[in-house]
């Protein structure tokens, strides 16, 4: 009987602590904040390196630095379990705020779906082939703080899958007629190549003489 009762107050606190982490105030060393600026910056940064297949390297591209402003914003919306987006201009970020929004499981998957979207973005038309303006905010060169916010919406319509997820970006991309970032000499991916491919080379040179060299004594 103890038993039963011990693990009815353990599911209880533990659903306790899951609304909280989920419908508290956001912050930087949260999991999906800490989720969201790694992973845009690993993509950012995977621009560089020519590691986004069909996609040009960016003359620049800063990482992204959280903001505490754009976060509570996010949590603004998502508290108010609605599909879409919001912006509102009462803030020092103004009217000039990104916004990037998914209702999904959870925010590694809304990340993932929303970076999925750059094999349909067409860098040299400026132009998707679907949905793609998640990916062109998540790589625009001039954007540098991120903030976002997560809500627990399960039993409200719209929202299957419990939660209402969303990344406010300071300053805002996606401007008209604009593209995400300028492009690089078309040089930089095979340069990249070929100093990898030199670096390769090297090691195998030097594991190939080091081990000629141990046998050789033994």
């Amino acid at each position: 009987m103890k038993k039963g009762i011990l693990l009815v107050i353990t599911l209880y606190e533990l659903l306790i602590v899951s609304n909280f982490v989920v419908n508290g105030r956001p912050s930087e060393n949260d999991a999906l904040n800490k989720f969201m600026l790694q992973k845009h910056n690993e993509l950012r940064s995977n621009l560089t390196k020519c590691n986004v297949r069909g996609q040009p390297p960016p003359v620049e591209m800063p990482m992204l630095r959280y903001d505490q402003e754009l976060a509570d914003l996010a949590q603004q919306w998502v508290d108010q379990c609605k599909d879409g987006h919001w912006i509102p201009a009462t803030s020092s970020w103004g009217d000039n705020v990104g916004q990037n929004w998914a209702g999904g499981p959870n925010f590694q998957v809304a990340f993932d779906l929303w970076f999925a979207e750059y094999k349909l973005y067409n860098y040299d038309r400026n132009s998707c082939s679907g949905t793609c303006g998640h990916y062109t905010q998540m790589v625009w060169s001039s954007t540098r703080a991120i903030g976002c916010a997560i809500r627990n919406c399960a039993g409200v319509q719209n929202f299957p899958y419990g939660n209402s997820i969303t990344c406010n970006y300071g300053p805002a991309g996606n401007l008209l007629g604009r593209k995400p970032y300028e492009k690089a000499d078309k040089e930089q991916c095979s340069s990249a190549l070929k100093l990898d491919n030199h670096t390769s080379w090297i090691w195998l040179m030097f594991f190939i003489c080091w081990s000629t060299t141990r046998f050789s004594l033994i």
